[in-house]
């Protein structure tokens, strides 16, 4: 129980600093390319990005899960 509450602190340590980091980007982005339509498709390239990151490391964390057991 512990093991999984450690892989769960893990996932959502990992999703606020990947949060930071794409607005962080995402702010630079838009101001660097004052509102061109350009930022706003990276905008959605970077919401996919971060739902492919998040759905990996839950799809590792039941790989991890398997392998303990």
């Amino acid at each position: 129980m512990i093991l999984i509450k450690a892989k769960f602190a893990h996932i959502f340590t990992t999703s606020c600093l990947l949060k930071q980091v794409f607005k962080f980007y995402l702010v630079s982005t838009l101001v660097s390319s004052n509102f061109h339509k350009s930022a706003l498709e990276q905008v959605g390239n970077l919401n996919k990005i971060y739902i492919r990151v998040i759905l990996g490391s839950f799809n590792n964390l039941s790989f991890q899960g398997k392998l303990h057991d």
